[in-house]
Order: structure tokens, then sequence, then C-alpha cells
């Protein structure tokens, strides 16, 4: 039987009774959140075996499992949560099936499930590995004193899962009183707890890497400035001041999670053995408890030692425990060196120095502080002793004489000094560092070796006169094992005659500058070269007065390395070989920037309104100035001026200094600088942000978009960004926050903020929940109530490199009362020139009356302009406020930029969605000196109180491949056809359509009722005969819920076939047979095989309008192919085939035949067919037309061109004709196809109803086939066609075909 790790052995019998609930359960594949997502959060308390898990749903079912090397060893199930909220192993919550002894590295799990028992998320953490001991009092209070003196530190360890350290930004130490609050922190409220950390009561940091800390893993939380009573409280003892006694603290160890501005995981460690007791919970939980873990790990063995360079690579078999090894320890020479995961089983002591070494490794497991030895404070005491994990016994040792084979570093900074008139020349350079110590130094002189000077002399003379010449010197270094380095770069001495008492002429054009940049903490010198009378030698560089450097003649440069953030002051001077120095250069002054401002200080920048504030600046340390700087130049600077008692102070605000001057027009890009009067400086960067106003998604939620760039044009990460609303009026709060802002951002309370899909650093921010007058807080406009609101001001915060610290930020500000400049009342700096000025042309607001709704009110035009003289960047128009979807703007896009002087004009278009007030904003964001708030209030009422607009008149066409109803000469009158009838939609709320027919100039009767999508019909209309065609109208009008619109009419028509039997329009030439059927239109018909044999047939009179004529013929399997050309055009291929007969068909169709043209066809067999076809012959019934009535007189509202309609049969391969466009109507792109014959010049146009040409879509050769261009809806300037009818037209070798187009709203 295997081993259970759970249990000692006298225990294994119980836990084979308890199987169903011990037994270990692997961990299951899933989708796991590691750390916690969402709402989630997982806090664990090993000292307690406790666990707490916040933000679940109210309806979740939840299982909590602890993992163990991949073992679960406990679990509690089916948990409900109480306001989000679940405690395991805590009185008032569940209780584990077994309590867990908690470990470092044991993975709390949290399995939710919804009400139907589907899974919704797996959340885990991990426990870490932090333990802390009780106060230590460094310092009472004295109350002799009135200050409070009292000290007092708590120490801890801090060991990650791999063994060493955890950052320390991930821990907070608490103390939590058992007597009251704590009187340091009286004035913040009623508050518990103490707590060091980042930015809080008490500094925590790790203690310095010593023999008591040889691995860096302890800490100090350290708190001063205590009185009496709170020393008290920390020990447990009487008060020094009050003499009242106190119970002790109880101290705590935080580790706040991998994120720790997130709050998703947390492991806390609480030291009061009275209280926080191992176990299942006193009172609350009963049952077994997870045995303590007292078996070390075995031995680390075949420990070895290899040097590679000055490096030793050490390598060992791996430990083995009952659970796991969580890591190893590294000795050297009886010290420990390092630890590494338990995973690793090598590691390489770099740099190790050179001698005989002793390595031993020791491996570690997770056992629980209150495993053997359980006191933590003993285990503290011990220094290095191991808090966690039990300790195996030591590995072999491994023995190494480590050889040294690393050369020293390259002298620096040789300088070669011959005095003037001396024959001596003297050397010194900076020292060599080694891995172990630097024995010496090789002397060359024009390459030569000539001396060797002991270290740690860094300095050399010739021992001998030499004569007068130029010597070059370069100096090495040596190390006891022999390495020598390089040889330094060369130094240069000119030996020259005494008499030379000549100073070098005095060093110009010195500049000093940041390097890489203006946020560089390093200072980049260069100068002119000067001249001497024998020669330059060196150039001395002084800071602050004091020599730091020299260098050599030739160089013209220097680099002061870090020398801290502060004011220096620089200059040069030049000298020779004889020591002759020239007066030093003019000073240049350079400052070392803290970038970003050190923890405690804030810097934030609002250029919107070129103002910037700074926080927590000591006013002893004062007056300071502030300074923007673009383009590595100080552009502008404040008065000098002291902060406030609480550290603020502020420039271009009330109560604060001006600028001195000019007043900058602060952009992104700008360096802002704050300087106290010791030079010492902080400073931070305005990033590229800007924000809309909001716009309302639904009743209670509203949006928020904007964009946030770095300086290189990359996205800001979103979790350094934030919204904030502030509400038009002081008094005015929202309810949402019961507070005058709203604030959106990660750890917000109010919203979210997330990347916008569209990219290009764009963002979203979301607020949700909020009332009726929330809504108007922030989108302003008019309430039910007629109450006005002015929008809240909107801002984008960019919150630093590091938000949770506050140090800097950028702030874009737009609202009514946000302007840029001088800031009225206070300061009158002018604004610096030149700049980009926003102005608004036309008025302050756009209203409209009564719009029906689903109709459009006549556009109403925007202009603004550029009156400055700079180019204003643009950054886009949006529709904000209420109700943005019952408003257009054209163009939908802007220019990026607008120059000086120049102007930009958008029209604004109502479109009312729904009756009532219908209200909107048009905000242009762009960078603007003098406003960032562009924002046009528009408003229009929607109403159902006005009719329809008026529909597009119904325009006829026939069907291809469409059959006549068969008749007798006796009953032509009598027989029937399909015509297509199409009308445009109203542009306006529509309800349904009536169409009407009149016959022969007779009453009208409705033919059709037909819903508002329905926009075209077919109907079957009597024809009459050639000699009496029946004359028809027709005409459509709108309805809606409340009135009607009027009738659009369609042309007149004469509707009447001609028989073939009619010699005076029919000429038929060749051989054409008669045949008598009574399947044939008026009984009979005539056929030819041959192209010796053709038939013409001619209309008898113009077509004043838009016709359309069609042969009728019959189709059958026995049928060939005959050419047809209409008016004399080339003529097209049309195969009479039809797998079964259909007599009395329309063979052929060209709808809009030319205006007052005589149409004449002609019909001519080939004597071909299709290969199916088992003949050539084709049969003509005689021909059909749509013209203009001469019964009926002219129409109302007519369309001037009668669209074509090429759908059904396609009796040929390929005709030109248009083959459709899709999607028509529509307001989308439109696809326009058509069909070519033959190769040849093309060209195809829209035009408008009154013919003129609004786009020309194709002019050029094409080839034959089909083919298919898009219309974008745009006209040849570019400009958006608005809606209505149109028409396209198609020219091809003499040809004209049309078809219609309708363009929605």
């Amino acid at each position: 039987m295997t081993k259970n790790p759970l249990l000692p052995r006298p225990l294994l019998a119980t836990a084979l009774l308890l199987a169903l609930s011990l037994a270990p359960r692997p961990i299951q594949a899933q989708v796991i959140n590691d750390p916690p997502a969402g709402t989630t959060n997982i806090i664990t308390f090993p000292s307690r075996d406790f666990v707490s898990i916040g933000g679940m749903l109210p309806t979740d079912q939840v299982d909590v499992q602890v993992f163990r090397k991949g073992i679960e060893i406990s679990h509690c199930l089916g948990a409900t949560p109480i306001a989000g909220l679940i405690d395991v192993n805590h009185p008032g919550g569940y209780c584990w099936n077994v309590t867990p002894e908690l470990r470092v590295g044991d993975i709390v799990r949290t399995t939710a499930k919804n009400p139907d028992g589907t899974l919704r998320q797996i959340d885990q953490t991990h426990v870490s590995g932090v333990v802390c001991g009780l106060p230590v009092m460094i310092l009472d209070d004295d109350p002799a004193t009135p200050n409070f003196e009292g000290i007092v530190e708590v120490h801890g360890l801090a060991q990650g899962l791999d063994g060493n350290r955890i950052p320390i930004d991930q821990l907070e130490q608490r103390d939590i009183s058992k007597n009251g609050i704590w009187d340091f922190i009286a004035n913040l409220g009623a508050l518990r707890d103490l707590r060091a950390g980042v930015n809080l009561d008490g500094t925590l940091t790790y203690d310095v890497i010593g023999p008591n800390n040889p691995l860096g893993l302890n800490w100090t939380a350290r708190f001063t400035n205590l009185d009496g009573d709170d020393v008290a409280r920390f020990m447990g003892k009487i008060s020094s001041t009050t003499g009242v006694g106190f119970a002790p603290c109880e101290p705590r160890i935080h580790w706040l999670g991998s994120v720790p501005v997130a709050l998703k995981e947390a492991t806390i460690y609480e030291n009061s053995p009275l209280f926080n007791i191992p176990g299942p919970a006193a009172g609350a939980c009963t049952g077994l408890f997870d045995p303590l873990d007292t078996q070390a790990p075995t031995a680390p063995s075949l420990l070895t030692v290899l040097q590679s360079g000055q490096n030793n690579l050490l390598s060992w078999n791996a430990s083995t425990d009952d659970w796991a090894i969580w890591h190893y320890r590294i000795y050297r020479d009886g010290a420990p060196l390092a630890n590494v995961a338990g995973t690793q089983t090598t590691f390489t002591d770099v740099n190790a120095p050179p001698g005989a070494h002793q390595y031993q490794v020791f491996a570690y497991d997770h056992a629980s502080p209150f495993g053997a030895g359980a006191n933590p404070v003993l285990q503290l005491i011990a220094g290095v002793g191991q808090p966690y994990g039990n300790a195996s016994a030591g590995s072999n040792l491994a023995i190494n004489a480590t050889l040294d084979v690393t050369p020293p570093t390259v002298p620096a900074n040789v300088v070669a000094f011959a005095p003037s008139g001396s024959t001596v020349v003297s050397l010194s350079w900076s020292p060599s560092t080694d891995n172990a110590l630097v024995a010496s130094y090789g002397i060359y002189r024009g390459g030569v070796r000539v001396a060797t000077v002991n270290a740690p002399a860094t300095s050399w003379t010739e021992p001998a006169a030499l004569v007068a010449a130029t010597y070059v010197y370069t100096v090495d270094a040596v190390d006891p094992a022999g390495n020598r380095s390089a040889v330094s770069a060369g130094a240069t001495a000119i030996l020259v005659p005494a008499t030379d008492l000549t100073a070098p002429v005095q060093p110009r054009g010195l500049a000093a500058a940041n390097s890489p940049d203006i946020h560089g903490r390093d200072v980049r010198l260069t100068w002119l070269a000067t001249t001497d009378n024998v020669g330059v030698t060196n150039y001395g560089i002084f800071r602050n007065g004091v020599r730091i450097a020299s260098v050599n003649g030739a160089t013209l440069a220097y680099t002061d390395v870090a020398p801290g953030a502060a004011t220096y002051t620089y200059t040069i001077d030049a000298f020779d070989t004889r020591g002759n120095h020239s007066l030093k250069s003019a000073a240049v002054t350079a400052v070392v920037a803290n970038d970003p401002p050190p923890a405690g200080h804030s810097v934030l920048g609002f250029f919107s309104r070129d103002f910037i504030s700074a926080l927590g600046y000591p006013a002893a340390a004062g007056p300071y100035v502030f300074s923007v700087i673009r383009n590595n130049v100080t552009i502008a600077k404040s008065i000098p001026f002291n902060s406030d008692a609480t550290g603020l102070i502020e420039v271009n605000h009330p109560g604060g200094t001006c600028w001195s001057g000019i007043t900058p027009d602060m952009r992104a890009g700008d360096v802002i600088r704050i300087t106290n009067a010791a030079g010492l400086a902080d400073q931070t960067t305005m990033m590229r942000i800007g924000t809309h106003h909001a716009t309302a998604i639904n009743a209670n939620t509203v949006q928020i978009r904007g964009f946030a760039l770095d300086l290189a044009g990359a996205a800001l990460p979103v979790d350094q960004l934030e919204i904030r609303t502030l509400a038009d009026k002081v008094d005015s709060l929202f309810d949402l926050s019961a507070a005058r802002t709203l604030r959106a951002g990660l750890g917000a309370p109010n919203g979210t903020i997330a990347a916008d899909p569209a990219g290009g650093g764009r963002f979203i921010a979301t607020i949700t929940n909020l009332t009726r007058n929330d809504m108007f807080r922030l989108c302003g406009g008019v309430d039910p109530a007629g109450v006005i609101w002015n929008p809240a001001e909107t801002r984008v915060m960019w919150l630093g490199r590091t938000p949770a610290s506050l140090q800097e930020q950028s702030i874009f500000e737009s609202g009514p009362a946000i302007t840029g400049g001088p800031v009225a009342g206070a300061c009158t700096a002018p604004i610096e020139t030149p700049i980009a000025i926003a102005q608004l042309n036309t008025p302050a607001s756009l209203t409209w009356g009564a719009v029906g709704v689903g109709g459009s009110g006549a556009g109403q035009r925007i202009e603004f302009q550029n009156t400055g003289a700079l180019t204003m960047n643009l950054y886009g128009f949006a529709i904000n406020g209420h109700n943005p979807g019952d408003f257009t703007i054209a163009p939908a896009t802007v220019p990026s930029t607008l120059a000086p002087g120049q102007k930009l004009a958008i029209v604004v278009t109502p479109k009312p969605t729904a009756v009532g007030l219908r209200q909107a904003r048009v905000n242009l964001l762009c960078d603007a000196a003098n406003t960032t708030f562009l924002a046009i209030p528009v408003s229009v009422t929607g109403n159902l109180d006005k009719a329809p607009g008026l529909p597009g008149a119904p325009a006829l066409s026939m069907v291809q491949g469409s059959t006549v109803a068969v008749a007798t000469p006796a009953t032509l009158g009598t027989a029937t056809a399909q015509v297509r009838l199409v009308w445009a939609a109203a542009l306006a709320p529509v309800t349904s359509y009536e169409l009407q027919q009149s016959l022969n100039g007779g009453a009208w009767t409705t033919v059709l009722n037909a819903t508002p999508t329905t926009l075209s019909t077919t109907l079957t209309l009597a024809m009459g005969t050639a000699a009496a065609p029946n004359a028809y109208q027709f005409r459509v009008r709108a309805y809606n819920n409340l009135t009607v619109s009027a009738f659009a009419t369609s042309m007149a028509f004469d509707f009447g076939p001609t028989d073939e039997t009619d010699k005076t329009s029919f000429a038929l030439g060749g051989t054409w047979t008669t045949a008598s059927s009574g399947t044939f239109y008026g009984g009979t018909a005539i056929s030819a095989s041959t192209s010796v044999n053709k038939v013409t047939m001619s209309m008898k009179k113009l077509a004043v309008g838009s016709g359309a004529l069609a042969i009728i013929g019959t189709m059958g399997p026995d049928r060939g192919i005959a050419n047809v050309s209409l008016d004399g055009a080339p003529p097209v291929a049309v195969d009479f085939y039809a797998a079964k007969a259909q007599p009395a068909t329309l063979v052929y169709v060209a709808n809009g035949t030319s205006i007052g043209v005589k149409h004449t066809f002609t019909v001519t067999p080939t004597g071909t067919k299709r290969a199916a076809a088992t003949g050539t012959r084709i049969e003509v019934d005689g021909f059909l037309a749509l013209d203009q009535s001469a019964v009926v007189g002219p129409l109302l509202n007519a369309v001037p061109v009668a669209a074509s309609d090429d759908e059904g049969f396609a009796p040929h391969p390929i005709e030109f004709a248009f083959r459709g466009v899709t999607p028509n109507p529509s307001n989308r792109d439109m696809t326009v196809a058509f069909g070519l014959p033959r190769d040849g010049d093309v060209q195809l146009d829209v035009l408008d109803v009154q013919g003129r040409q609004i786009r020309t879509l194709q002019h050029g050769r094409m080839p034959a086939g089909v083919h298919s261009i898009t219309w974008d809806g745009r006209d040849e300037r570019g400009g958006r066609a608005g809606a209505g009818v149109y028409f396209a037209m198609l020219k091809h070798e003499g040809l004209i075909r049309i078809t219609r187009i309708v363009r929605l709203p």
C-alpha cells in the first residue's frame, strides 16, 4: 500500500474509512484564471488555515479546493456566497472536509457554477512564503518632551515560490490594535490598523545583505513619531505618557499578489498565538486536521563543480520528499550563497573569486511554520533560520580550486603631463578593477613597455630626461595570475623648451545637455577646439568649480555619468605640456531632474488650461519655479513662488503663481518641471490624450470615447488611464456617487475603461446604473420637465508610468469653463505665439422645428476656423449626448490638420427616430490653444403629424421570358401580358403604399396595398389590339398612422401587340413559312431557319416618353439562334431554345428605349443552335410595345426614364443590357452589372432625375463579357449624393441602355 502523504502511519486505518472524503483527486484540465479574474479575489490565512473569497455572484454555487503538488488535499463543496463573500474555516462560514495545514505553494482554487450547474469561472492563487515576528521597541516616547519620539520595528521574511525574495511593492505589513484606534492615524478615522509599505504609515524595506541576512530575504517595517500610547499598543505594556496599560497588537504581513493594484489575491500571515490557532476554527468547525509535515527531504547527492571561465557550474541529483521540494540553498565556504527553485538542479556561481572553495547544497520542503520547531519568532531570531520548510541533510562537499582567468579592466583617463620646459613626463590614470585584485600596471611609450608600477599606485614619472619630442603613452593592468588587460587609450606628451610660458586660448562654445535626451540622468558636454602656441594637450572639466576629469586635447566632449538629481554649473579649461592653463570657459548650467518625480511628490499637467499643480513640496525647500521645456528648449518659466502648508504649489491657477513673460500653450510632448531653491528638479512629460463627451447608450448608460498615445504613437495601457466627469455646478452631485465627480478606470468606483477594438490608441469608458438626472448631468440638454442642464466637464487622465504612486499625471479637460491662456482674474502674461485658435463662425447651437419620424430635416452648416498662426491638429467629429443616432454629419471624416486661416464646414442633418425632443451635441476634438470645448448643441422635434414624403412615380417595364396569353383574332383585345412596376420609397415614416390603376382614361381603382418595404410588383394586363391598344396609367401614394401623401403618377402608356400578319409593320425577307396553331398569338406564326431570311418589325409612331419593346416568339427543343438588331445597332444573339415548348414568349425585351426615335427590330436566323437543340428554326409571333399613350393626356410627377428589368428568363448568353443593380434601393455602395456582346468603348454615367451627369463610373475600352462596377454614392467632387431617384446610363457602339437607381437616406 502506498503511503498517504497526508497522514502518519497510525491514522492510515482511519483514512481508509474516510476514503470518500479524503481520497486525493488530480487537478482537472480547465481554463483557469491565475491570478483570479473579473470580480473574484482569494485571500489565504496560513496561520489559521482559513480562506476568504470575495466578489462572487449571488447565484453562484462555489467549490473551494486546496491542491498540493497537483493533488487535492481538502475541499469545501457547494458554498453559497453571502454579499459576494465565502469564508472557509472561520466562524459563521463553511468548513473543510479535512482542515488543510496551509503551506507555501499550496494552490487554493474556486470553481463557480451557474444555478443550472454549468461552469461559470475557475480562479486560483497560491500561498506565498511570508512570516513576521513580534514588534521590537527601538525607542519609547519621552513624556518630558512635546514631540513624539517613539520608534517600533517589526521584522520578518518574504520568500517566493523560487526561494528568492518577493518584490517589496507586493508586500504590506499591518499591526492590528487590540485596544481601540491608533493615535498615529486617529485623524483619518476610527482605524485599528497601522500599515507599512509604499506611501503608507510606516516604511517597509528589505534589510541590507549581511551575515544575518545573507540572501536578502529579511525585511523591516519601521514606524516613527509614535506617542507613548501607540508604543504601548505595539508592545503590550504600560504607556510611558498616560500610564494606561495596553494589550499587545497583532502583527501581520500581507503578500498583495503578483499585481498588487488589482487586489485579486493575497496571503496574510498573522502572528498572534492566542488568536490565530491552526486547525479547525474553534467553535465552528471540527473533523480531521491535515497533520504537520515533519519529514525532511532526502539530501541532494552527487554534487559536482566545474569551472568555465571565471564561473563555477554546480550540478547535483535531485532530492525527494513526501510532498515536494520547495527550493535548494547553495552554500559556499559555509556561508549561504543563493536559493534556486526546487525544480532546478544546477546553479552558476558567476565570477567566483579565485581560490579553493567548498560548495554544499541543502533541500527544503513546503512545511508550514507550525511544523517542527514551530515558533516563528524563534525561527526569525535564528537569523539565517528557515521559517518555512524542513531542511535536508547537506549534500556531499564539492571542492574546487577556482583559477583566475579574468583580466583586470582597462585603465582609464590616462593623462600625460609635461610642464613647460620640462624634459620629464608624468603619467596618471584611474585604477583598474579585478575579480581578485590588481597587482601592477605596465607603462608603454610608443608601444614599448618601459616600466612596471605596483598597485595601488596610479601614477608614474619618467626616471630620466627625454629629448624634446612628442610621445604617446599607454597603460595596461595585470593581476596576480598574470592576466593582462588591453592597453588604454593613448595619452600624448609634447616636450618643448622651457621658454613656453603662453597659455592656450580660453575655450569657447561649451554646451551642456542631458544624455541621451531631456529625460537622461547623464550630462553631455561639448565644446569647440581651442589653440595654443605649441599645442593643447588636455582639457579640464569642472563641475560647480571642482575639477572632475581631464581629457586629452583631441577630445571635444565629455559625459558626466549620473551625477545625481540637481542643478549643475560646468566650465572647462585647456592646458599645454608646460602646464600653462587657459582661462576657464564661460559657465553653462545643466539640470538633472527626477523623471518621474520621486515617491511622495506629484506633478500634474493640465494642458487644456496651461496649468500645473504639484503636491508634496515643503515650503522649507522653496521658493519653487515651474518650467515648460519643448524640444530641449525652455520656452516658459513661472514667477518664483512658495508652497502652502500642505505642500501644494500651482501655476496659472487662482491662488497660485503666474507664468513670467509668456503663458505657454502646453502641448503633448512638453516636459513640465518644478525646481526648488537648491536646484533640485522633478519633471514629467505630457502625453497625447483627448476625450469626447458622454454619449447615451441606453436610458442608464453612457460611453465616453477618446484616445491616449505615448510620444512614439503607441497606445498607452488602459490601466494608466482614468476618465472623470465633473458636474456643472458645485452643488450638483451625481446620484450614482453622491459626489460631484464620476470616475471610470481600473479600480475606479463608477465605471470601466477598455481599449477600443478599432485600435489606434482609442479607448471606451462605460458608466452605467445612472439615474435620469445623472444622464442629464453628464449629457446636458433639456429634461422632460423643461429644466436646462449644462453638460459635465469631461477629463481623461494619464496616471503615469506607475499609476498607484500618482507621481505624474497628464490631464486633458473639455468643458464650457475650460479655456487656455492666462487664467482670468489672476495672471496676465500673454500666451505664446504662434498658436492654433479655434473659432466658431456659425451659430452656437442648431435647432430644427418638427420633422417627421424617419424623415430628414434640411441640413444646417457648422463652420469652424483656425484663426491662429499655427497648424491645428484635428482628432475628429463625434455626435455625443442623448440622441446621437438622430443626427448625421457630412462629411463623415475630417482632415487631420487645419492650416492657419483654413475653415472646416460640416452639414448636420436631423433624422428623428422617435417622437418628441431629440437632442445631442456635435463635438470637434482638436488641440486649439484657446479652448477644447467645441460642442454645438443640436435639437429637433420628431413627430408624425405630416404627410409622408412623395414616393417615386411608378416606372413600367416588360418581363423578359414571360408569356402572352394566347388569343384568336376574334378576341385579340382580351390577350394579356405581364408588366413590372417599380417606385422609389417615400422619405418619411411609411406604414403602407397604395397603388392605383386607370384604364383608357377611366376611373382609378386600387390594385395593390403594399407593405412599407414593398417597392415593386408585377401585374398581368390586357393588351388591347394594335389598332386599339389599351392605355394604362398608374399612381402610388404613401400612408402613415395619421395621414397620407399626394399621389405620384406615372406616364400614360399604350399597351398593345402587333401580330406578324400586320404587313404595315412587318417586312419579310427571304422565305418564311406561316404556321397555324391555337397556341400562337393571333392563331399564326412565321418561321425560318437560314440566314438568307430576315424579318423587320417597325413601330408605327414615335416613342415620346420612355418605352419598352418586346419580340413575341415560340421557344422549344428544336429551335435555333437568331441575330436581333434594334435600330440598326450591331446584333445580339437570341437563343429560341427551350427544353419544352413555350409558345407566345417574350424572347427579347428592350426596356428604356430612347426618346423621340422610331424603333425597328430586325430578326435574322443564323442557322446555328446550341448543342442540346434538335433544329435551327426560329418562330416569330409578333411584337409588343409600351409607348406613351395617344389617348390619355400628359402625366403629373412623371419619371422621365423607365426602369429596365433583367429578371427572369435570359434567352441569350450575352446581351448588351443591364443585369441588375444590387442592392437597390439602398444607402450603401451599389454594384451595377451589365453585359457586353463584344469588345468596344463603354461609358457608364449616373444621372439625376433632371438628366444632369452626377458621376462617370467608366469611360474607356472594355472586353466582351459580364462586368460589375460599384458606385459609392458620391458625385464627381467626392460629395455624398442625396436620397432620391437616379439613373445609370450605359453607352456602347451607339446604343444606350438606362436603368433606375434609388438611393435611400
